[in-house]
């Protein structure tokens, strides 16, 4: 049997929250609280998703609800895909505050010479999250590097003139 092209479609990152607080909860009010959506949003959404993919995740009783078999070793790989989205956008956040990245440096002979190495080596030690990489260059291919941007920063020559640029 062939699987469908569009096999994503029809799962959302609310959904899978939704089923994850319904295997803690037990009980779909608490749900609807914990997630900030009316209750009958609560359990369309699982219905719909139990339709589509065919098979009950959640057995319905008075009391609230309990996962099957078959949703339990589901719940069990979604909360492990909701984890590493969570460590996925942690590291974004990382990125965009600064905290780790990738600097690219290009460099002037005399720069590399001037202990260069392990200077970056002393800050790498202070900001683990932040690498490096270093390229020796002439300063000529520096600034163009720079220009393009295929490098983030350049150290040149104090000889060369670099018109248009921050030195």
């Amino acid at each position: 049997m062939r699987r469908p092209a569009n096999l994503l479609n029809g799962i959302d990152l609310v959904t899978l929250r939704i089923l994850l607080a319904a295997q803690e909860e037990r009980n779909l009010a608490r749900v609807a609280e914990r997630e900030n959506i009316a209750i009958s949003a609560v359990s369309r959404r699982i219905a719909e998703f139990e339709q589509r993919y065919g098979f009950t995740v959640f057995d319905r009783h008075d009391r609230g609800v309990t996962p099957t078999p078959d949703g339990a070793k589901l719940l069990a790989r979604v909360l492990v895909v909701i984890g590493e989205l969570e460590q996925v956008a942690g590291e974004l956040l990382d990125r965009r505050d600064g905290v780790t990245g990738v600097v690219r440096i290009q460099a002037h002979m005399s720069a590399v010479m001037a202990g260069l190495p392990e200077k970056l080596a002393s800050f790498v030690s202070q900001h683990p999250g932040i690498d490096f990489e270093l390229d020796e260059r002439t300063s000529l291919e520096i600034i163009h590097a720079i220009q393009a941007g295929i490098c983030d920063v350049g150290l040149i020559s104090g000889t060369v003139d670099a018109p248009g640029m921050e030195l």
